[in-house]
């Protein structure tokens, strides 16, 4: 492997790359100086360091040269903001499952149970079955997540500057925070002006309980943020027996199911910010998922 990898800030080039696009040039030159910075830190042989040194270099000259004429025009903007959230999706679902399992998850990551080849494999083949999809379907997709790399806090913003500036566009992992929460969605078609489809992709042959928390919370934020009407349709894909999408419109079931939301996530929150809540393990331990956290209550339960 080449020995000036780790010198390399993929995710400020990214966020570098991504403000410069949004017209954000303070926050470009902040992250492409912090990356040139990083590269600088490079005390070995290989010249490719300073060919990218080279390269993020002319690109701050650009950057300046630009900033400079927005600002004649009184036009500076900051539009890649970072945002903080309390819940996500994936935290709500552990909530529903068991409120420890929603703490440890929070506070106590170390104490997790690796996830086994077998679930990996599972995984795996639910992402497989999500890019078939998408790529089947939307075949000119903009990932949110691979644009940005692992800088999940600007997601949201990133996100809400591509559905403004473009009346028709499809953003796969496109993310919203509201009340706190943040929500990724697999497929967002925005198909006119405040009208979107969306669409939650699942592995599974048919729907459960757990998939239908899933939709509900996202059901529940993308109302919030862009009302009722926006949503044409909200949609989960099942695979089929030929392996192939299944759409199924999943609103008007969503719209009866998210009646106690805010009571949940109210109560979520309130776990998230007090003592390590006393559950005792039982069958909420194995379903709907095996909980990464069992071992860690064992050892409790042994030492109790």
């Amino acid at each position: 492997m080449n020995d000036y990898i780790k010198y390399i800030d993929s995710n400020s080039i990214k966020l570098g790359k991504i403000a410069f696009e949004m017209k954000d040039y303070n926050f470009s030159l902040i992250n492409y100086k912090k990356a040139i910075k990083r590269l600088k830190r490079y005390r070995g042989n290989d010249k490719y360091p300073l060919h990218l040194i080279n390269l993020l270099d002319k690109k701050l000259t650009e950057i300046e040269e630009q900033k400079k004429q927005e600002e004649n025009k009184n036009n500076v903007q900051s539009n890649l903001k970072y945002q903080n959230w309390k819940l996500s999706k994936s935290s709500f679902i552990k909530g529903k499952q068991c409120i420890k399992y929603l703490y440890l998850d929070k506070h106590k990551k170390k104490e997790r149970t690796p996830p086994s080849p077998k679930t990996l494999e599972l995984f795996k083949k639910g992402h497989q079955f999500e890019d078939f999809f998408r790529e089947q379907n939307f075949e000119n997709g903009i990932n949110v997540k691979e644009n940005l790399g692992f800088n999940f806090g600007y997601f949201s913003s990133y996100t809400d500057f591509l559905l403004e500036q473009n009346e028709k566009i499809t953003l796969f992992e496109a993310t919203f925070v509201e009340n706190d929460i943040l929500v990724m969605c697999d497929v967002v078609d925005k198909i006119g002006k405040n009208l979107y489809d969306f669409y939650e992709i699942k592995s599974h042959t048919h729907m459960q309980e757990v998939i239908w928390n899933d939709l509900a919370i996202q059901y529940f934020i993308c109302k919030q943020k862009f009302g009722e009407k926006a949503i044409n349709t909200f949609n989960v894909v099942l695979r089929d027996e030929n392996n192939e999408g299944k759409i199924i419109d999943a609103k008007d079931e969503l719209e009866g199911r998210i009646g106690n939301m805010n009571s949940l996530i109210k109560n979520f929150k309130n776990v998230l910010s007090s003592q390590e809540p006393i559950i005792e393990m039982g069958k909420q331990c194995l379903s709907p998922y095996k909980c990464d956290f069992m071992a860690y209550c064992e050892k409790l339960k042994e030492n109790s």
